[in-house]
């Protein structure tokens, strides 16, 4: 596997997320209703200027509807330290889901 870097990622066109957000959620195989989430600026923030980050690495995940109690998707950030690692304790989740809180 490829190292990670901190320049890892890189900008796209307003045109081309839109082509590859409806890929994806045209796809049965993969959308299961979820169109995204949202992670506040101040939870980054405090993430990235851990000593020693890289970058945020993102896991899918599974993660119990807090009123219907049905499994539902979600992102999961963790914090890569320079040699790849976790960092322990940086595991960050429950930014509000689309829907409902859609921008």
């Amino acid at each position: 596997m490829p190292d990670t870097t901190p320049d890892d990622g890189k900008g796209i066109t307003p045109e081309r997320a839109k082509e590859i957000i409806d890929a994806f959620q045209k796809s049965p195989e993969y959308f299961k209703g979820i169109e995204g989430g949202f992670y506040g600026k101040n939870v980054l923030l405090k993430m990235l200027t851990l000593p020693g980050c890289k970058g945020l690495r993102y896991y899918h995940a599974l993660v119990p509807n807090k009123d219907t109690n049905i499994p539902e998707q979600t992102i999961v950030l963790v914090v890569e330290d320079l040699s790849g690692a976790i960092i322990t304790g940086t595991y960050t989740d429950e930014g509000p889901l689309c829907p409902p809180f859609c921008g």
